[in-house]
Order: structure tokens, then C-alpha cells, then sequence
């Protein structure tokens, strides 16, 4: 459980870094601590979680509207997953919010296929890509990021 556990933070803890990325500062937003604080099964292909997450904020208020993206491997789609609501980043300063996902697999995979994973640690297969919807002083982009790799993230 805990792999699994690791894997939920990489996937918040890269969407917020990467989907702020292009704000002045805003590379400078870290993440500070994390914590599972739910997860609920959702049939035999979906997950939904809740995730404390510590953000360090030192650059301007940042609206996260919306995070979406794909976890796959040896280019096979492994799980779709997205934000339930969006994430206001206060600025200025350290807070922990909490971030609801929903997570779906893609065909061929189960929820077994998860437990198997965790079991042979077999991540470094792993890659995100991550579409953003950032509003930064009421200006969106939509920001996208592909082939971040799972294994650069867990240590």
C-alpha cells in the first residue's frame, strides 16, 4: 500500500509543479509534506483519493482549474486520472490542501495489476503526462507535459 501511496503523491506533487510552472517564482513552489488521507475503491477499475498536500507558495495566488493526465508504460496506457475540484494556491505562503483524484484504468488492467506492480516495484517503467488549466491573475493557459518519469520522483 504504501508504493501505492507513492504513487498518489508523485501524480498530485508533479501536476502542481508542472501545471505552475510558467509563472514568475512559481518554480519555486515546493512541496512540503503529503498525506493520504482517503482512498475508496471504486469497482474493479477506478480509485478515488484524497491527499493532504504541504505547498511552499513564495510567488502570487495560482488557480489550478483543472488537472488531468495519463500514467503509462512501455507505451501502453496504464491510468487515466484527474482533479475532482480545483486548487487554489494562496500566495505568499505554506499551506496544506487537500487535493481529491480520481483515478480510472485503461483496458486490459485491473485493480490486481496495481497490487502486482507495487509488489514487483517495477515503476521505473512508469511515465505521466499532464494537462494543466492554470489561471494566474485571472489569465489561463492550458499547460502540457509529457513523459515525466515516475522513478525521477520517488526516492
Amino acid at each position: 500500500m504504501r508504493k501505492v501511496k507513492h504513487i498518489l503523491l508523485l501524480v498530485v506533487a508533479v501536476l502542481l509543479v508542472a501545471g505552475c510552472s510558467p509563472a514568475k517564482k512559481v518554480k519555486d513552489i515546493r512541496l512540503t509534506s503529503w498525506e493520504i488521507r482517503d482512498v475508496k475503491p471504486q469497482g474493479f477499475r477506478g480509485l478515488n483519493a484524497t491527499i493532504a498536500v504541504g505547498i511552499d507558495n513564495p510567488a502570487m495566488s495560482v488557480t489550478i482549474d483543472r488537472l488531468e493526465g495519463l500514467i503509462h508504460t512501455n507505451e501502453k496506457e496504464f491510468a487515466r486520472f484527474e482533479t475532482t475540484s480545483g486548487i487554489q494556491l494562496a500566495g505568499k505562503s505554506e499551506q496544506v490542501y487537500e487535493v481529491p483524484c480520481s483515478f480510472s484504468l485503461c483496458d486490459g488492467f485491473t485493480i490486481l495489476h496495481v497490487f502486482a506492480l507495487m509488489e514487483t516495484q517495477k515503476l521505473d517503467d512508469l511515465n505521466v503526462d499532464v494537462v494543466a488549466r492554470v489561471r494566474v491573475k485571472g489569465i489561463s493557459k492550458t499547460l502540457r507535459y509529457s513523459d515525466i518519469s515516475i522513478k525521477d520522483w520517488i526516492k
